[in-house]
């Protein structure tokens, strides 16, 4: 499959990339775009309007391998509204084809200084005998470029509401709009009882304030310091990994469709 995407110029491959995300472009964008000249574009667009089932399936994989067996099933469906393009039918296209399709792993790149921190932060766990039952992982995410801001903990037995944001957040929003008002702190208090349970958090600048640190060393255990560019650490990234993949489908355009989805 490599092999083939080399015999393709490279405007041909980010053409075909522009259809598949159906932008919208017009001929002439995409010909002032990408600097391919308008017969060019025409061809290609042309021959991707021709494209079976099949075909489509297998140049939607080739020239985007990130995308999903679901986004495909969704663009499928709007290129053929005729054909029923379930997500089970692009799962056997693919079968068929032989590919040996998987999406591209996400590496995570670390100084030698940030790895020696993660060391230290693990040596550190190791010998202070920390119990991580219970655990409880908080973080924010960031959806759709900074236009909602969105915080949930979960740990065993236990998860918060799902809160939504369209401000931007210093530490006396943290404290009084995120752990006071959300009751992230009373509820396992509540549940597990008092200092039996680890509050988990990742070093953004609010979180690890003076004033954030001293309101939660009084009320719970805080686990602190976190080893920097480490989000394989915290076990809330699996979540925002669903919550990805699902936002770049169905993008919400407002607070209520962020809880929904």
């Amino acid at each position: 499959m490599e092999n083939e995407n080399q015999n393709y110029p490279e405007p041909e491959i980010r053409l075909n990339n522009v259809l598949l995300n159906k932008q919208g472009y017009s001929q002439h964008n995409i010909t002032m775009g990408l600097n391919i000249s308008r017969r060019k574009v025409r061809y290609w667009i042309e021959n991707w309007m021709k494209l079976t089932e099949s075909e489509f399936v297998k140049n939607a994989t080739q020239n985007n391998r990130s995308l999903s067996i679901k986004q495909i099933s969704k663009i499928a469906q709007e290129r053929f509204p005729n054909e029923h393009c379930s997500e089970l039918t692009i799962y056997r296209i693919r079968k068929s084809l032989k590919f040996d399709y998987k999406p591209p792993r996400i590496g995570q790149f670390l100084t030698e200084l940030q790895k020696a921190k993660r060391i230290l932060f693990a040596l550190d766990m190791e010998s202070t005998k920390t119990n991580w039952n219970p655990n409880l992982s908080f973080k924010k995410k960031n959806i759709m470029m900074k236009m909602f801001l969105i915080w949930r903990a979960f740990g065993v037995d236990f998860k918060s509401r799902l809160i939504v944001f369209i401000v931007g957040i210093n530490t006396h929003i943290y404290i009084n709009e995120i752990l006071k008002k959300s009751k992230i702190i009373k509820k396992p208090n509540e549940k597990f009882e008092e200092f039996c349970w680890i509050f988990q958090q990742y070093g953004a600048r609010p979180h690890t304030s003076k004033i954030t640190m001293s309101y939660l060393r009084y009320r719970c255990n805080v686990l602190h310091p976190w080893p920097p560019n480490s989000p394989d650490l915290n076990p809330i990234e699996n979540l925002w990994g669903i919550m990805d993949k699902r936002f770049s489908i169905d993008r919400p355009k407002n607070k209520k469709n962020v809880s929904k989805n």
